[in-house]
């Protein structure tokens, strides 16, 4: 790798860590949700600094060319982003029934004792 795109990549690593530590710490972003991320970012920066990690990654599984490694652990990472968020849109969406039945009670409540 050219070192200029390695200290690129660094930096860029490093901004982004920045901006969503940055976000967890003014509570813009839930720190359940963000560790996902985070890790993630964590795990670039590791890979930029250390680009030789490619080629043990590769032929510890098998696999042929180190960009295909990288590939896999790419898409392994955004398999487990799309699944947190799915599981969070899911706890979301069971939470939001149930405030609503909650309310349509409390209402129904309501109007029955406006009614005696």
């Amino acid at each position: 790798m050219a070192p200029q795109l390695q200290v690129l990549l660094i930096a860029i690593s490093i901004g982004v860590l920045v901006i969503f530590l940055r976000n967890v710490r003014s509570y813009k972003l839930d720190l359940k949700y963000a560790l996902v991320w985070i890790f993630t970012i964590l795990s670039c920066l590791v890979l930029s600094i250390f680009p030789g990690l490619l080629d043990i990654i590769s032929k510890l599984f098998y696999i042929k060319d180190p960009v295909n490694a990288l590939f896999t652990v790419a898409i392994v990472f955004v398999l487990i982003i799309i699944y947190t968020l799915t599981k969070a849109l899911s706890d979301a969406s069971d939470n939001l029934k149930q405030l609503t039945q909650e309310i349509a009670i409390l209402k129904k409540q309501v109007e029955s004792e406006k009614n005696e």
